[in-house]
């Protein structure tokens, strides 16, 4: 009796910790949402892809129509999740100054995707820019139904 009640607590044992190791694999694959609903929302999401890896996994929902108007907004310098803007709109956008890559997204990496989104405004780079455009500077990933309508100049690939 005793030895059967030793293997079943060993069984139990191995069956809880089974699970708290394959809980912690599947974390890694939890979808991250961001919801995008002021400006403000969208400038502290410039501000969190500065790294590569930083927006991989991440979808972010633009839930409003922004506007940039007098926003100090910088391009989101790398992103490799999903933006859907759901068919809303940010106006306003105003980029210029020195940088390497300029849009409203510096760089969209391969296997991101922005989609749905409309955008307006002026993106007006000077210096050495390697890529400049309404929407992206480079594109490595999709653009699925986007508009950008406005002006965007730079010195190369604009």
């Amino acid at each position: 009796m005793n030895n059967i009640f030793k293997r079943i607590s060993s069984l139990l044992l191995a069956a809880v910790t089974m699970l708290s190791l394959a809980g912690a694999a599947f974390a890694d694959n939890v979808v991250h949402m961001v919801h995008i609903r002021s400006a403000d929302d969208l400038v502290e999401l410039a501000q969190s892809c500065t790294l590569d890896t930083r927006s991989q996994g991440v979808t972010v929902r633009l839930d409003a129509n922004i506007s940039l108007d007098g926003v100090d907004f910088a391009p989101i310098p790398s992103f490799g999740g999903t933006f859907n803007g759901n068919g809303h709109t940010i106006s306003g956008l105003n980029i210029s100054g020195k940088y390497s890559r300029a849009g409203l997204f510096a760089e969209i990496q391969e296997g991101g995707t922005v989609k749905n989104l409309n955008v307006s405004g002026t993106v007006d780079i000077s210096g050495t820019t390697t890529a400049t455009g309404g929407l992206t500077g480079v594109n490595y990933g999709k653009i699925i139904s986007c508009t950008f309508t406005g002006s965007v100049s730079g010195s190369v690939d604009v």
